[in-house]
């Protein structure tokens, strides 16, 4: 494991810390302002664990911090999202972040950001920034996204677009 995986991982068990130990006193419609949730096939890897923390400024408008960690992603080619026990030279962990401004009302969301992800596979790394623009279903109970990126890899002169991503999980 490389120096800059660690300090990542260090500095990831940080935030998750902080962000989870803050109480946020403007809450008007949300109760619960802690998301844990699987996101597929967007921030650049098919499947990713991730926590957000939510910070409500009015009854309408939220922003929100995510962050997330994934492991292996195939940059070689059409089986991307394939997860094959071959594919040991090809894996590596992704972590990603955002930060989001959500406007609506009764718990539907436009949302509208920035993230960034970086990924160490093989012993290629990189951090690669993208907007975010999507639409958000957010309850006391749970959260539903569905977002787009335009999110570009050049690897080996080919390029691959993963244009689009879904998320479902729990609120707390």
């Amino acid at each position: 494991m490389t120096g800059k995986t660690l300090f990542l991982i260090l500095l990831f068990i940080f935030c998750f810390t902080l962000f989870s130990s803050q109480k946020d006193s403007l809450n008007y419609s949300l109760e619960s302002n802690n998301n844990v949730y699987l996101s597929f096939l967007g921030d650049g890897n098919p499947v990713a664990l991730n926590y957000e923390r939510i910070f409500q400024e009015k009854e309408n408008l939220f922003h929100a911090f995510k962050m997330g960690i994934s492991y292996y992603v195939n940059f070689g080619g059409a089986e991307a999202y394939e997860l094959t026990s071959d594919t040991t030279d090809d894996s590596g962990l992704i972590f990603t972040n955002h930060i989001t401004f959500n406007y609506g009302r009764k718990y539907t969301y436009l949302e509208v950001g920035i993230g960034t992800t970086y990924y160490d596979v093989r012993g290629d790394y990189g951090i690669i920034a993208y907007p975010i623009i999507g639409v958000r279903r957010q309850s006391n109970n749970g959260s539903v996204r569905l977002f787009c990126h335009p999110f570009h890899i050049m690897k080996d002169n080919v390029e691959f677009i993963f244009p689009v991503g879904f998320s479902l999980g729990i609120s707390f």
